[in-house]
């Protein structure tokens, strides 16, 4: 029995795993191949530091109360500091909202104090010069030596501002975080001109304090809730996996992360079956939320992307090129999928192009969490397997994670390049 199993423990590790071994991996050359950690996820734990020097964890200054993290460039930027002024503005009350700001930048901890005139920053200013926090969010990208000198030319030393040579920068990125460090929101453009509305930073504050945080305050209820639910569709037997389609459906209308479903199929019925099950489910529950969204909460998911530029040329590009955008989008990690779903019911793309692109572009990210999902039912069978197995299926997942890696990345560039056009 899966819950009888203590292998099952080998899912978190895989993919604390997966996330290490992405963020030691060389960063990438360009702001447009990052790939942010995604809203659900759990923020990763690094040191920061204080003006003054101090060491502090993220994970302890989140867990004080829940935070907005600001992740930008560096005080030389003056799109930064813009930004960071317009933010004064909304502190009051995200304060009032329970709230705390942190605005982290790879600025050595005594160039973080900035000049903004006549403005006060009353939130904290968190020095990551390492890029430690960066690289683990999926946010670091290495500025070319090109760059890096014309910046020079400029009175911009990133060396002197950073104390390291890793010429390393960070997307400019906003994320929500509640006080166990899960991501309630998060937003990243590899456009630096490009910032989130203090606005639109309030209105997902306002959203994620009166929303599910409200209802069950404890996450963890969240995961007892899921594992009670993979375990009981173990024991229907042959209606298992009827019920697991229906259950991935229903999570899918209701904004519930379906990626806990997509590890548990693989945990349940290998990565074969698994995999054909997960996506068989997310694209049948993509559709049902994109029906809803086109005609029965049409003004409702409305308000919820009014404003968004990300979704208004997405709009556009949609209007030219069809599906294909569509399928780019479900391959690039930076769209949130629930969120996504409903909002392309707004969009002129029919529902047949719809659920196909849907279905073809989910596929790599689908076989990828279903691969380690299995991972804990190779523990199960350990005992019978030998070890050219064993190191077989190891190096499988490994592969699976590099080819969907690698598929992101090409996915998000052509994508840019499809929008920009």
């Amino acid at each position: 029995m899966l819950k009888n199993s203590p292998y099952i423990l080998l899912i978190p590790f895989l993919i604390a795993f997966l996330i290490i071994t992405v963020a030691e991996a060389e960063p990438p050359a360009s702001a447009e191949d990052v790939s942010p950690i995604e809203t659900g996820s759990l923020i990763p734990d690094a040191s920061l530091q204080t003006p003054d020097g101090h060491d502090v964890q993220l994970r302890d200054l989140v867990a004080e109360r829940p935070s907005v993290l600001i992740f930008y460039r560096g005080g030389w930027c003056p799109f930064c500091t813009e930004h960071l002024s317009e933010l004064v503005e909304i502190e009051t009350e995200l304060i009032d909202l329970g709230f705390q700001l942190l605005a982290i930048s790879p600025d050595r901890p005594e160039k973080l104090v900035i000049d903004l005139g006549d403005v006060e920053i009353g939130y904290r200013l968190l020095s990551d010069s390492a890029m430690e926090v960066s690289l683990a969010f999926g946010l670091a990208y290495r500025v070319d030596a090109g760059t890096v000198e014309e910046y020079k030319e400029h009175g911009i030393d990133l060396e002197e501002s950073s104390g390291h040579d890793h010429h390393l920068l960070p997307v400019p990125a906003v994320y929500l975080v509640e006080t166990d460090g899960v991501i309630k929101y998060s937003y990243a453009n590899p456009d630096y001109r490009t910032r989130l509305e203090p606005g639109e930073i309030l209105e997902a504050a306002e959203s994620m304090e009166g929303g599910l945080g409200d209802v069950i305050e404890d996450t963890g209820v969240i995961a007892s809730a899921f594992r009670d639910l993979l375990d009981w569709i173990e024991d229907l037997g042959m209606i298992g996996p009827i019920v697991f389609i229906l259950a991935y459906i229903i999570a899918c209308v209701f904004f519930i992360p379906g990626s806990a479903l997509t590890l548990g199929a693989g945990a349940l019925f290998d990565v074969v079956r698994g995999s054909i099950l997960a996506s068989v489910a997310s694209t049948i529950g993509a559709t049902a939320a994109f029906v809803v969204g086109r005609y029965l909460a049409r003004d409702w998911v409305a308000g919820k992307v009014k404003g968004n530029k990300n979704f208004s040329a997405i709009d556009e590009a949609v209007g030219r090129e069809g599906w294909k955008i569509v399928g780019l989008t479900r391959l690039s990690p930076i769209f949130p999928f629930n969120l996504l779903n409903y909002a392309y019911g707004l969009t002129r793309v029919r529902l047949r192009d719809y659920v196909l692109a849907s279905w073809i572009g989910m596929l790599p990210g689908t076989v990828m969490y279903v691969y380690i999902g299995s991972m804990a039912r190779l523990g199960v069978e350990a005992a019978e397997a030998t070890t050219a197995q064993t190191v077989m299926r190891i190096v499988g997942l490994i592969a699976t994670i590099a080819v969907t890696i690698t598929i992101t990345r090409i996915a998000r560039n052509a994508l840019k390049e499809k929008v920009e056009s």
